[in-house]
């Protein structure tokens, strides 16, 4: 997965965007997840969104959990089934990139944190280089730099966080701020992209991109939008 990131760099500066299509598709799908009744655009499938909470305001009027494939146990496709890692949940992944950084990274490492310090806490990148994408596969972590050779992006499909469930995620946290689709990038998947306003100045984005059938997480990234790109 980290070996693909190389391929996506254009991705990043700026962030993905979508075709006017795929934007109104997604657009509806959250509507409907929210219980609301827009249009419904012509040939075009729109991305299978996560069942808000119960609990909260957004979800009032919801239709229910969308549809997911077939798996071998009805509690899997709800989520319920699927017990995080001890100590790791969507409220603490939230809390973690409040102050920058994920949950499965040591405090030093976060976003602002500079390329010497990456050097002393971690050594050379995977592939030797010091090129704006840092890859660590023993850290189940790609980490992007700026211009300046300050994190601005953390990237992660640690085992723990495969075992969030996107249903379960929304029950904790909320709905996210908006849901992209990534088939383009990975067949089958979208991402859930929740904002996070900070008292330093820039807002963080933290998105947790899952697979739409199962509404799986594969991984996660942590980002904001550097001012030296």
């Amino acid at each position: 997965m980290f070996t693909d990131k190389l391929n996506k760099l254009t991705i990043l500066w700026p962030r993905r965007t979508l075709s006017t299509a795929a934007a109104a598709a997604l657009s509806l799908s959250l509507c409907t997840a929210c219980g609301s009744t827009a249009p419904v655009p012509q040939k075009q499938a729109p991305v299978q969104q996560p069942a808000p909470s119960a609990t909260s305001p957004s979800s009032q009027g919801s239709s229910g959990n969308p549809s997911a494939a077939p798996s071998d146990s009805k509690s899997d496709d709800d989520g319920s089934s699927i017990q995080p890692a001890p100590g790791m949940s969507a409220a603490s992944t939230l809390s973690s990139a409040k102050k920058g950084t994920l949950p499965h990274l040591p405090q030093e490492i976060q976003l602002g944190t500079g390329s010497d310090l990456l050097l002393q806490l971690w050594g050379q990148p995977q592939d030797g280089t010091s090129g704006r994408l840092w890859t660590y596969e023993s850290k189940q972590t790609t980490l992007t730099l700026d211009g300046s050779d300050k994190v601005v992006q953390i990237e992660s499909g640690a085992a723990p966080y495969q075992k969030l469930h996107m249903n379960n995620v929304m029950k904790e946290i909320g709905k996210p701020a908006q849901i992209n689709d990534t088939s383009k990038d990975q067949a089958g998947t979208a991402e859930a992209v929740y904002d996070i306003p900070t008292t330093v100045g820039p807002v963080y984005h933290l998105s947790f991109q899952y697979h739409v059938k199962t509404l799986r997480v594969s991984y996660l990234t942590l980002w904001f939008e550097s001012l030296t790109p």
